[in-house]
């Protein structure tokens, strides 16, 4: 028996001196909890905003929709604010509003945009400042009118359109914690538009101009096409958030001849091959105006094999008998694309809005459009 208890005794004091020796390398209880930050621990942000016909809306929280995006209504104005929490700081925020421009800074939940004078909100900047900035990012999104959905930015940057009289629907707002996985910012947070030979161009988040803004906005509802006969450019345009068309979309190459005709026009058919003069032939072609088409570089048949090389390599300059002559692709755009009664303004001006393309010459051996999707 004494054996045992000997044992037993021994037992214990080897594993108390154990515990002793981890509780000496480890510290004090108090060393060795760590606290790791979860979304609990995040302050709430709240936003309610005024909506034309229906005033103010509801307060959302932390990332939900605030707005009404499937419907034709602006937003007028916005309040933010967050909830108590251990740090000193507010948010801020300035809104871009119909004819005033960008506003003063507000925050705390104060009324950034206008009521009763009917006018839209275009833009939307909004920013932590004090003690709270430190250890969090305010993140945002808004909805925009014939655009949709723009993507996330952050901290202060622009989120909306500026120059293109685009009413905002929607927003999303959302902290994040400085350490935290965020959303990806990417050129297409923001949009500003301003003029640019007559017509407005559009520059993305981060400056660069756009010169094919299906990219970045996908395709729209309707369209207007304008054929400069001296720089054998034609340039799509859409229409800004008002109705008109003078937002400059993208640019083709083509060739015009002596004979095209000045004017404006609204196309009245199309054609998926059309007979052209000296028994050639054009893809997707759309009238323009009797005789004189949009369609693609001619061939010899109705066969995507059998293009003209020597034509196709003079794109870009006077050569066509009167027809606007573009690349495959580009006359199936306008073929997909432009609807019957589409406008055309053909001029004779030294400038275009967007930069001229160039072509890619081919060998007098291919007998084949390089852009033709169907090859």
């Amino acid at each position: 028996m004494k054996k045992v208890i000997c044992l037993l005794v021994s037992f214990g004091l080897i594993f108390t001196a154990m515990l002793n020796f981890v509780y000496a390398i480890n510290g004090n209880e108090d060393n060795i909890e760590t606290v790791q930050q979860t979304d609990d621990t995040i302050p709430n942000i709240f936003y309610n905003t005024h909506v034309q016909d229906y005033g103010w809306l509801g307060t959302v929280t932390n990332g939900n929709v605030s707005g009404m995006s499937e419907e034709s209504k602006r937003l007028e104005a916005i309040q933010i604010s967050l909830s108590e929490n251990n740090y000193a700081g507010k948010i801020e925020y300035s809104t871009y509003i119909e004819d005033y421009g960008w506003q003063d800074y507000v925050g705390n939940g104060a009324i950034s945009g206008t009521t009763g004078e009917s006018r839209r909100l275009e833009a939307i900047k909004i920013r932590l400042s004090g003690e709270i900035s430190n250890y969090y990012d305010v993140y945002y999104r808004v909805y925009c009118q014939n655009i949709g959905w723009l993507d996330w930015t952050s901290n202060d940057k622009v989120a909306g359109t500026v120059g293109g009289s685009y009413r905002l629907k929607a927003i999303e707002i959302k902290l994040y914690s400085k350490n935290a996985d965020k959303p990806a910012e990417t050129n297409k947070s923001s949009l500003t538009f301003s003029y640019r030979n007559g017509f407005k161009v559009c520059y993305d988040a981060n400056d660069n101009l756009c010169e094919d803004l299906e990219k970045l906005i996908g395709l729209q509802n309707s369209y207007a096409l304008r054929v400069n006969k001296q720089t054998n450019v034609v340039t799509v345009l859409i229409q800004n958030g008002e109705g008109e068309y003078e937002i400059a979309y993208k640019r083709f190459i083509c060739s015009v001849g002596n004979d095209t005709p000045t004017g404006i026009f609204y196309t009245p058919a199309k054609y998926r091959w059309r007979a052209l003069v000296e028994s050639s032939y054009g893809q997707y072609s759309t009238r323009i105006v009797n005789r004189i088409l949009f369609h693609s570089v001619p061939y010899d048949k109705m066969n995507p094999y059998t293009l003209l090389t020597e034509e196709y390599n003079k794109l870009g300059t006077t050569c066509s008998h009167g027809c606007v002559r573009l690349t495959c692709e580009d006359a199936k755009w306008i073929y997909d694309n432009c609807a019957l009664k589409t406008k055309v303004e053909i001029v004779t001006r030294r400038f275009d809005p967007l930069n001229k393309p160039k072509i890619q010459k081919i060998p007098s051996s291919q007998t084949w459009d390089p852009t033709d999707s169907n090859i």
